[in-house]
């Protein structure tokens, strides 16, 4: 599985994938960027770590079959600092203890 670096910014990465007829990439390539290099680097690196894809339908036909994906890349914080969400859902957690003893 691909492992991004850290990131501070978030971002959307719109990537072309083109591939032949068995699911191997034939190239990947940036149709909107992020606006962060270091995004749109990890948007290919994302498409390339993952293939073989599976083979496209037949009625595609013989040549190589193009699709667009969306990457969305969330904004993470520095390491060792828990993230906003992680907060919001320790505080849901701590409120849903102070409720309901059981769960």
């Amino acid at each position: 599985m691909f492992q991004p670096k850290h990131v501070l910014r978030g971002g959307e990465a719109t990537i072309a994938l083109s591939l032949d007829r068995y699911g191997k990439l034939v190239s990947a390539d940036i149709v909107k960027n992020s606006g962060v290099p270091l995004l749109d680097e990890t948007a290919l690196a994302i498409a390339r770590s993952a293939q073989p894809f599976p083979p496209p339908p037949a009625e595609i036909g013989d040549s190589n079959a193009r699709f667009e994906a969306v990457l969305v890349f969330v904004k993470s914080v520095e390491p060792g600092k828990p993230s906003e969400m992680t907060r919001q859902e320790q505080l849901l957690q701590s409120r849903m203890r102070g409720i309901c003893r059981g769960c």
